[in-house]
């Protein structure tokens, strides 16, 4: 696991390759330039073990993530990732309440950006790791 520390916040995250597909997982929210710096990180893993599907396991945020950053993620890193190969998504969602806006968000920008794409892209939203491992692997 690796954490990362700014002047307000701690923010951890690992991440695995299983079979075809990369599962992440948050456990804070980074600021924007430490999220498109990591973000970048992972679409290169995504490109060099050629992975298909992507989790992001949010379970554990417990701050809400901030517009910019949704925002970063329909614009710059969906498309990417996609482009690399990701052609399924898993989001495991959080279990802080005040925060599951948040990935509403998201898919809100996103639907704004890539509808089209969206209507016959899997994205699946789940509660648990388990359900979004086993419907990732299908």
């Amino acid at each position: 696991m690796r954490c990362i520390q700014t002047r307000q916040r701690v923010a951890c995250g690992s991440s695995f390759f299983r079979y075809s597909y990369l599962h992440l997982l948050w456990y804070g929210i980074l600021s924007h330039e430490d999220h498109t710096k990591y973000a970048e990180m992972t679409v290169e893993h995504v490109k060099g073990k050629k992975a298909v599907g992507w989790i992001g396991d949010v379970s554990h945020v417990i701050e809400p993530l901030p517009v910019d950053i949704a925002h970063y993620i329909a614009d710059t890193w969906f498309p990417a990732v996609v482009k690399e190969g990701i052609s399924k998504i898993a989001i495991v969602m959080p279990a802080v309440e005040k925060v599951k806006p948040s990935a509403g968000t998201i898919g809100e920008v996103l639907a704004l950006k890539h509808g089209e794409l969206l209507k016959t892209f899997p994205i699946g939203v789940f509660e648990s790791r388990q359900e979004a491992r086993n419907w990732i692997s299908q």
